[in-house]
């Protein structure tokens, strides 16, 4: 009964709050990984806590792109995330929270820069010509276009150079 309800009141606060039209301007794009979820609980390290990573994110990047959040459609199995959850991505300034059912490839083909801690959407992002910003080391981590976030502090100057970087197709 527990995670029925959960899921209920996830699915309408999704759907009341989590923005379905992609914006005009400039963003970055991070999808949020599902949780439980090997990726982020071993590999993540420092990185575990998503929410502190898009702070960071956000306050990294140049004020005119946003960072946008979208869900991962797996959550749904798990009744979603807690509300308080969602609560705080949408009142981060330039941050957009956006729905499951939004295409990740409309998201990365629009994108100026892919974030991510350490899912397959960094690789995926250098097939759509994107470059892409890790927080841990990763199999694809030697692509000229993935940057890896050794330490916080270094993540606006990281960001700036993923913004002014290409993507080399030959190495992929």
């Amino acid at each position: 009964t527990k995670l029925v309800l959960r899921s209920f009141f996830g699915e309408q606060f999704l759907n009341k709050n989590a923005k379905t039209v992609i914006p005009q301007q400039p963003y970055a794009y991070f999808p949020l990984h599902f949780e439980p979820e090997e990726v982020i609980l071993r590999r993540g390290k420092f990185y575990r806590d998503q929410i502190s990573v898009i702070r960071n994110i956000s306050q990294s990047l140049p004020i005119e792109v946003d960072l946008l959040v979208k869900e991962h459609p797996a959550m749904k199995l798990l009744g979603w995330r807690d509300l308080d959850f969602y609560k705080k991505i949408i009142n981060m300034p330039n941050v957009k929270l956006i729905h499951p059912s939004v295409s990740n490839e409309t998201l990365m083909q629009n994108s100026k820069i892919i974030t991510t801690i350490a899912g397959t959407t960094g690789i995926e992002a250098a097939f759509y010509g994107k470059p892409s910003v890790v927080f841990t080391d990763v199999n694809y981590s030697t692509l000229s276009c993935v940057f890896t976030v050794k330490n916080l502090e270094e993540l606006p100057n990281i960001i700036k150079r993923c913004l002014n970087s290409k993507v080399d197709l030959a190495e992929l």
